[in-house]
């Protein structure tokens, strides 16, 4: 019964490092996702641009902003995919010991 305590035990610390793992990447990457935050401002700039140097130099960098930030948005996807399921892993792995206590628990009483 002890051993199946500590298993339970080392999948929540799994299933909880995983998360918190998760979290602070997203808490850390999380503004890169976002590429444009004041759309009004950038939609006056690129409209007083005279010059198509400029023009080409700011459309440059909102393809590269938005392919960077396409890019984190799946990676996020994924990573959050894999923390589900390593929660569910972790949970269904929990409780397959925590039956096996009650169990033992029923039969320590029956025996007693």
């Amino acid at each position: 019964m002890e051993h199946s305590l500590k298993i339970i035990r080392k999948y929540c610390w799994i299933s909880l490092a995983a998360s918190a793992a998760a979290f602070v990447f997203v808490i850390l990457n999380g503004a890169e996702v976002v590429s444009i935050s004041d759309k009004g401002r950038d939609i006056q700039q690129i409209q007083g641009m005279t010059n198509v140097n400029q023009l080409q130099i700011r459309a440059i960098r909102h393809i590269l902003l938005g392919s960077s930030a396409s890019g984190m948005g799946w990676f996020l996807t994924r990573l959050s995919l894999v923390c589900f399921l390593v929660t569910i892993v972790c949970a269904s792995v929990s409780l397959f010991q925590l039956r096996r206590v009650r169990k033992g628990l029923s039969e320590a009483k029956e025996a007693t």
